[in-house]
């Protein structure tokens, strides 16, 4: 990936974090965040062990894995639901002749409140990203007690940004609450190797908060918080087409606003 040639890379926007300080620029304070860890592997960043520092506190619970905000499972998933019966369903303009069934991957997947309440009664067998082995113990036991062990595939112990593609696997790859983790350059090199790992007619959704305008930095889980814009830039330099996209309903006035994206390699898609 050649970044110094990416949109994203020029891609500019002010931005505040969660102690009140501003931001003049998106670089700026990347290249402060990142200092002298640029060369580093990403899982040395600070960037990214600050997170992983914090998830360890996070307890296996629906709960923990919405940050207090467990009640609004069930209303996150009829939407989710709701939102790829439109986008892939028979009578979808967007659905792909060759879309399938088989195979889903569910990225940050934590203890399988995805795997299992949207994925595996859609697919026949659901791989599961996560980087901590706590979460992923909680999901294998949350299969065996739902009878859904047949469902569950592979389990990934890494982060996105270790992530590489497994060429013509995926029909769906489902991206939800976890992209704020990445720092923009990794986002885009994940998308690349989940472009590249999905199956023809196979496609990428991603859903997560989005901002009205700039980012947000959350100093307490090391996240960042994007606009619109500043998401559409990225799937660009990803190499992918947003071919729907929705707003979450009946949330809280005061959340940010939560945004599925459904996605599909530029090769097979007009702009």
């Amino acid at each position: 990936v050649n970044w110094e040639k990416m949109s994203t890379r020029r891609f500019e926007c002010t931005g505040k974090d969660s102690y009140g300080r501003r931001y003049r620029t998106l670089r700026g304070m990347w290249d402060e965040k990142l200092g002298g860890e640029k060369e580093l592997p990403p899982e040395q960043q600070k960037w990214y062990t600050d997170a992983k520092k914090y998830w360890a506190n996070v307890p296996p619970t629906v709960d923990g894995m919405l940050g207090g905000l467990g009640s609004l499972s069930e209303i996150d998933l009829a939407a989710s639901r709701a939102f790829l019966n439109r986008v892939f369903g028979e009578n979808s303009s967007s659905a792909s002749s060759d879309f399938e069934r088989e195979h889903a991957l569910d990225v940050g997947a934590g203890i399988g409140r995805i795997t299992f309440g949207l994925l595996a009664p859609m697919f026949a067998k659901v791989d599961m990203l996560e980087s901590d082995q706590r979460y992923l113990a909680e999901a294998k036991a949350s299969a065996q007690a739902r009878g859904l062990s047949e469902r569950l595939g592979d389990q990934l112990c890494m982060g996105m940004e270790q992530f590489s593609r497994s060429p013509n696997r995926y029909d769906l790859i489902w991206i939800q609450w976890v992209v704020i983790y990445l720092t923009d350059s990794d986002f885009v090199r994940f998308l690349i190797e989940c472009r590249m790992s999905l199956k023809h007619g196979g496609a990428i959704c991603v859903k997560d908060n989005t901002t009205k305008g700039g980012f947000v930095l959350d100093n307490e889980d090391s996240s960042i918080t994007r606009s619109d814009k500043h998401m559409k830039e990225i799937f660009r330099d990803a190499g992918l087409t947003v071919v729907e996209q929705a707003d979450q309903p009946d949330f809280p006035s005061d959340l940010f606003p939560v945004r599925l994206y459904a996605l599909r390699p530029n090769d097979t898609n007009a702009s």
